[in-house]
């Protein structure tokens, strides 16, 4: 009888084989998992305390509290943390003024028109597949709240073409060589204590199934592996984010304990403590309100305490207040702005919150500039691909000036039509919108009659 699980000498070398490059692939990924995660352990208690801090406005320690004499004394939250977080995403990644939708834009940079719309039409196909809107809004927190962003987008296996997915940078585990991401790594759990690990580097793909017992690798192709990190604000040659939230901790707890003790005693002082001194009056028949009498002996008096210092302390938290606006350049302009504002006059009063986000910038026109490389490699292959992102402006313009400068420029033939679109309406391909513009042109324009011919 025939016995399907005997195995011939070859089928058992090459068995062999696997077995050993499974567990060389294994021991790669483990020591490199254990070389990391000192770093990522570090990163992770320093998310998790930040995004409770300013998230969910726990910034109160435990002590402090139990040293309240009362349970309904008020713990008040400031919380500039959280106001922080907003106004830079609400500026970070602009919203379309005129459509409300948030979106980013590419630029594909090639002479050749045809794959100008052919690159630009993959990209934004995958933004729109993958719903990069979401992946911003959770990375965007991740970087100003945490301190760093990620960037995935591996090839799919099936359809070889990229896909984008959204990572915790707290659980991501990173190698450097130099500047260059070099190893990645990130878990992600199956339940029952098990894990499925993710693993690359410029060699090749490895992924550990542990549910299963399973271990695939597969040879990477590209020069490249599919992440990009996005520190915010790291320090010289490091790659380590520095949250603002770190810089924001001290003064916003400050302004809690301070406005929280004001908050307390003014609670008390709105009916103040009486103090009588006299030796005869009873204190059970003090009468207190308007128009209420009480009869005192001719060397008795009384007397309310009252707050006295309360100016001083609003000046200490007004004090506070302006020092953490200055330090995140956020302007505060409700029912300030006259309604004949010039466009320089409000880039000026909001330059110095547009310039920190310019340096943000610098770090996430990089990642576009990776991510949008790996799309097109996936899928047409290796080249040299220059793109970049467009965004949204960072504040709402009058473009009345900028259109009559360029109609004047078409006009002296200084620029083309297609060259004033593309910087005007940056997020859209600016060859289609030209083609459409042309198009319905034709649709309006009065049709000649021809005209009888005369003998």
């Amino acid at each position: 009888m025939f016995n399907f699980f005997l195995k011939n000498k070859q089928d058992q070398e090459r068995q062999n084989s696997l077995d050993q490059v499974g567990n060389n692939a294994k021991s790669k990924v483990e020591n490199f998992i254990k070389f990391a995660e000192p770093m990522k352990d570090r990163r992770s208690s320093d998310f998790n305390t930040l995004m409770r801090f300013a998230l969910e406005s726990d910034q109160w320690t435990n002590s402090e509290l139990n040293l309240k004499d009362d349970e309904n004394d008020q713990a008040m939250v400031f919380n500039f943390s959280q106001e922080y977080i907003e106004r830079y995403m609400a500026r970070l990644f602009p919203r379309n003024p005129h459509t409300g939708v948030l979106e980013v834009g590419v630029q594909v940079r090639e002479t050749d028109k045809k794959l100008i719309q052919k690159y630009e039409t993959e990209i934004i196909d995958i933004y729109y597949q993958y719903d990069l809107a979401n992946i911003l809004l959770e990375q965007g927190i991740n970087f100003l709240c945490g301190g760093a962003s990620v960037f995935y987008y591996p090839q799919d296996p099936v359809t070889k073409r990229a896909q984008i997915i959204s990572l915790d940078p707290a659980k991501c585990y990173l190698g450097w060589k130099n500047n260059r991401l070099v190893q990645f790594a990130f878990k992600e759990y199956q339940g029952n204590s098990n894990y499925k690990i993710y693993y690359h580097d410029l060699a090749e793909h490895i992924i550990i199934d542990e549910a299963n017992n399973q271990i695939l690798t597969s040879k990477n192709e590209y020069d490249f592996i599919p992440a990009f990190w996005i520190p915010n604000n790291p320090r010289p040659h490091t790659h380590e984010g520095i949250s603002k939230i770190h810089l924001l901790k001290e003064l916003d707890r400050s302004y809690n304990r301070t406005a929280s003790n004001f908050d307390k005693r003014i609670e008390e002082n709105t009916d103040p403590h009486l103090v009588i001194l006299s030796e005869q009056a009873d204190a059970t028949k003090i009468e207190r309100g308007r128009k209420k009498k009480t009869r005192l002996g001719a060397n008795d008096d009384m007397k309310y305490l009252e707050l006295k210092e309360g100016s001083e302390i609003i000046n200490w938290l007004d004090l506070i207040e302006k020092r953490i606006t200055n330090k995140t350049g956020i302007v505060h302009s409700a029912g300030k702005l006259q309604s004949n504002t010039s466009g320089e006059s409000l880039s000026f009063q909001f330059s110095d919150m547009m310039d920190l986000i310019g340096f943000m910038r610098i770090g996430w026109d990089k990642a576009f500039r990776q991510m949008n490389t790996a799309i097109l490699t996936y899928k047409y292959g290796m080249n040299k691909y220059n793109t970049d992102p467009v965004y949204q402006p960072f504040l709402v313009q009058d473009n009345s000036d900028r259109i009559n400068q360029y109609a004047k420029m078409i006009e002296t033939n200084l620029i083309s039509h297609k060259d004033a679109i593309d910087e005007l309406r940056g997020v859209e391909n600016a060859e289609e919108k030209l083609k459409e513009i042309l198009e319905e042109m034709k649709l309006f324009k009065p049709e000649q009659k021809e005209e009888p011919l005369i003998n």
